[in-house]
């Protein structure tokens, strides 16, 4: 696979996550005629879950050994599950305990550093919407670093981390888990996945890592992952742009017949489209696909 095509492909993966809803939360839209099960509420809140079809559970069992094939059958159903549900009841916990900062304060801090680090990749609309992508996905992921901070603070324990940022105090969220069952505020409406879940949240494949070195730990919460981002950032979105070449990349025919199609385009204001980047960041990114 060659290094343009990868690039390519691991961006736009990013960027279907990115659409799907909050990071390591929620799934995408599914169509209207996907069946879902309503497995359970969670502070008023229904959870969903998409039902497998059994051209799916055929289709796996087919191909899995029988060991792996009830394994895929469990985390099918409890990982979105348990995501879900956490999430939900981890965000209520940062709200009553005033957590800091706040979603809107995250933002504002991207904001700005995408203001001093992004405005030369923010001149388009494309461009626009690549750099509030990013501070979108960014935005949830440093959500989930300081609730994941708060609760390692109070309840020690590993930590796990995601190849995408996400990051879990697996102590802290079991403990809320229990104490938020216990007081009545999750509802599992399927006795079958009430015991998936809680045997999923005791599961050792948490995410991608899971770090128990108290000093690791410790390195992980030194720094807020919005410290030096829009430089780190400006660095991707630059290789990317090498990765997909420049001017000179194609042969003649090409980039003559490319050269007549720009002739014919209307142009762009330069000084219009970076006052309108600067003004659309300058709104904290308040029309930013979020997670």
């Amino acid at each position: 696979m060659s290094h343009r095509f990868a690039t390519r492909v691991g961006f736009t993966f990013l960027l279907a996550a990115m659409l799907c809803g909050e990071a390591g939360v929620a799934t995408a839209q599914e169509s209207p005629r996907t069946a879902r099960l309503h497995a359970a509420t969670v502070l008023g809140k229904k959870v969903w879950l998409r039902k497998i079809s059994p051209s799916e559970v055929a289709q796996n069992r087919a191909r899995l050994s029988a060991e792996d094939f009830a394994r895929w059958q469990a985390e099918s159903r409890w990982r979105p599950l348990v995501s879900r549900v956490s999430h939900l009841v981890m965000s209520d916990w940062a709200d009553q305990n005033k957590v800091k900062p706040t979603r809107e304060e995250i933002q504002k801090l991207f904001a700005a550093e995408a203001r001093q680090h992004l405005q030369e990749y923010a001149t388009t609309p494309e461009g626009t919407r690549k750099v509030a992508l990013a501070i979108g996905w960014s935005t949830g992921t440093a959500m989930e670093w300081v609730r994941a901070k708060a609760l390692h603070e109070k309840y020690g324990g590993p930590i796990a981390l995601s190849s995408f940022g996400s990051c879990i105090a697996i102590d802290g969220r079991n403990a809320l888990l229990k104490e938020y069952a216990a007081a009545g505020k999750i509802e599992f409406h399927d006795a079958e996945l009430e015991k998936l879940f809680w045997e999923g949240t005791t599961s050792p494949a948490v995410l991608d890592v899971t770090v128990s070195d108290p000093m690791r730990v410790s390195k992980h919460f030194a720094r807020p992952p919005w410290e030096g981002w829009g430089a780190r950032t400006a660095e991707v979105f630059k290789r990317q742009a090498d990765a997909s070449g420049g001017a000179g990349d194609g042969d003649d025919e090409s980039e003559e017949k490319g050269s007549s199609d720009r002739d014919a385009a209307p142009t762009v204001d330069k000084g219009e489209a970076q006052a309108d980047a600067e003004s659309f960041l300058s709104q904290t990114c308040r029309d930013v696909v979020t997670l």
